[in-house]
């Protein structure tokens, strides 16, 4: 989604801003910026303020980063992620999926963890968009059209969206062709089903169960 946003912004001479940080600062530096770790409260109070989140299925957080932590996201200046990857490497499957959980939790260190930030989210603000990070991927293209449109900018130039697909990211591998090795490890939105250990669903249902009653009811 990095990549997308950087080339539309590109191909329409607009500015770019990405951030990992979940600090007040980042959130107004581009005309167009992604935050990949957004706080709620650290939003602008500005009533024109419009903004897309994109969530996706705390089940399916939890056995991707698994996987990327693991052995394919880059270390570079994420020191607890070098300690994190090493734990993994020494733990079991089902104690790394554990550790996995524990791990996106907490807000520490200017950045909140991805399943923290999705329990502490205020859907019902009016001002921004909620999509399904597994509707967007169904069709990027429709998608992003979108998402630019309902936060005020027309006519914009849009980039061949099939680069960004799953099969043009991984040489060829159809979506469900699993390489744990690959960053796009499976493209599958439902893999969790047959991967995550059963108590680790069960925790995941009792704890987000707000969050999978409103936007993916059929986990539960």
């Amino acid at each position: 989604m990095r990549t997308i946003l950087s080339d539309i912004a590109a191909l329409n001479g607009r500015t770019f801003h990405t951030s990992p940080y979940s600090d007040p600062e980042e959130y107004l530096k581009g005309e167009i910026s992604i935050l990949t770790n957004a706080r709620h409260d650290y939003l602008p109070n500005d009533t024109s303020f419009r903004a897309i989140h994109v969530l996706r299925n705390p089940l399916s957080v939890i056995l991707s980063a698994y996987y990327s932590h693991l052995a394919t996201h880059p270390v570079d200046g994420w020191p607890e992620l070098e300690v994190q990857r090493k734990l993994l490497s020494e733990s079991s499957y089902a104690e790394g999926i554990w550790l996995t959980v524990k791990y996106m939790e907490p807000a520490a260190d200017g950045v909140v963890g991805p399943l923290r930030a999705l329990a502490d989210w205020n859907f019902d603000d009016q001002r921004i968009e909620n999509i399904r990070f597994e509707d967007l991927n169904q069709d990027p293209s429709k998608g992003f059209k979108g998402i630019f449109e309902n936060v005020g900018f027309k006519n914009l130039q849009y980039p061949d969206f099939y680069q960004y697909s799953f099969k043009a990211l991984t040489n060829g591998r159809e979506v469900g062709q699993v390489d744990n090795n690959s960053h796009y490890r499976s493209g599958r939105a439902d893999a969790w089903r047959e991967e995550l250990p059963a108590d680790v669903i069960a925790y995941v249902r009792e704890n987000y169960r707000t969050i999978l009653g409103r936007f993916y009811p059929e986990s539960l």
